[in-house]
């Protein structure tokens, strides 16, 4: 069973990449709030 949210997935794909919330929002070109919400 999946227990995992898709914010939760996205955290640790991140973390396991080593890539700061910073980085990737600026990635996805989006406000870097917006990935904390």
């Amino acid at each position: 069973m999946i227990t995992d949210s898709f914010g939760e997935r996205v955290r640790k794909l991140r973390e396991q990449a080593d890539m700061p919330l910073r980085k990737l929002a600026a990635l996805l070109d989006i406000d870097q709030s917006t990935l904390n919400s």
